[in-house]
């Protein structure tokens, strides 16, 4: 369930209108488990271990390859095997099953973890390097 602004999709429900009361996000067949919300996007996972996400999408916090806001539940594109998500300022990140981090969206502070200072944003799942090396 999601309440308050909606100007960039923020309810997840398909709608243009504001709310005070919470409506139910547009989940279709998904079960969520875990639910992470950014600045102007919100994310959730799934007990299948991929990840939603609507609202905002200027930077590519949405993962969806694309930068085109979304108002409803959009599927992050190569991404699965999630544990843990979390959602920042205009970016994602999720922990992987398999002990691997990965980050999307702004990375105008570096936020993503690549390693990469001219990169300012990517709108796909990128690899965090820790010391150089890529987990």
């Amino acid at each position: 369930m999601c309440w308050g602004d909606n100007a960039f999709g923020q309810l997840g429900n398909g709608s243009d209108g504001f709310s005070v009361r919470p409506v139910e996000v547009a989940q279709g067949q998904d079960k969520a488990i875990l639910v992470a919300a950014g600045q102007y996007h919100s994310c959730y996972l799934t007990a299948a271990g991929t990840v939603k996400c609507w609202g905002l999408n200027s930077d590519g916090q949405l993962g969806t390859g694309l930068t085109r806001t979304e108002r409803k539940p959009t599927a992050v594109k190569d991404l699965a095997g999630v544990r843990v998500l979390d959602a920042g300022y205009r970016h994602t990140c999720a922990f992987l099953v398999d002990g691997g981090i990965k980050c999307w969206g702004n990375n105008l502070w570096s936020q993503l973890g690549t390693d990469d200072m001219i990169m300012t944003s990517s709108p796909i799942p990128l690899a965090v390097e820790w010391f150089g090396r890529i987990h």
